[in-house]
């Protein structure tokens, strides 16, 4: 019984690992050239170019990463609530910091540019597969490995995407990181947030961009 009780949870486990998404960091650059201290950037607009068919994961990828940044002390801001859902839809990130360069010049030190810049779709083959499930009967109070249930195998379609996350330092008009990411699947809005704004901040402070 044992044997076959852990059988059925280390399948289990295994279908969860597999349907989760992780992101992974492809890559990153930083131009900060003092190592040991971070730039002197306190106060932060953070902007989600997605699209206006992602409007819900634009929100909730902004606020995700502006509520860690105040975590880490700085005074952080989301173009959503700031400026609405229709400002900075659909342009580029050039665009993006014209706009606040010639009309929110002084309201910040740095803006954090997070994009989709690709995306793409691959189709793969999930195989069937049998497992054990226990049998309680009147006669037979026991568990029986000989009673099995069958799901069949079928095709799956995973979108990949890919991130950038570029942040700006304003007052001295250069940038200071780029930092590139892959997801499969993202999943809710929300989950997807909570991970991508905890990978790209530990990467910016593990480079020293932030404090």
């Amino acid at each position: 019984m044992r044997k076959y009780f852990l059988m059925g949870f280390a399948f289990c486990a295994l279908m969860l690992a597999s349907c989760s998404s992780s992101i992974k960091m492809t890559s990153s650059w930083n131009n900060t050239n003092d190592s040991k201290n971070a730039p002197a950037v306190k106060r932060i607009l953070v902007v989600g170019l997605f699209g206006e068919k992602s409007r819900d994961l634009r929100q909730q990828t902004e606020e995700q990463m502006a509520a860690n940044l105040s975590k880490l002390g700085y005074t952080a801001f989301t173009s959503f609530k700031e400026y609405g859902p229709k400002t900075f839809v659909n342009i580029s990130e050039d665009q993006v910091m014209h706009i606040i360069d010639s009309s929110y010049a002084g309201a910040y030190d740095g803006v954090i540019i997070v994009s989709i810049v690709d995306k793409n779709s691959t189709k793969s083959y999930v195989p069937g597969y049998y497992s054990p499930y226990p049998y309680y009967g009147y006669y037979r109070p026991f568990y029986s490995p000989f009673y099995t249930s069958y799901s069949p195998g079928y095709y799956k379609t995973d979108m990949h995407y890919s991130f950038e996350a570029n942040f700006y330092d304003l007052n001295n008009k250069k940038m200071l990181y780029s930092g590139q990411s892959q997801v499969v699947d993202p999943g809710k809005p929300n989950a997807f947030a909570i991970d991508y704004s905890r990978v790209i901040l530990r990467d910016m402070r593990k480079k020293n961009v932030l404090s």
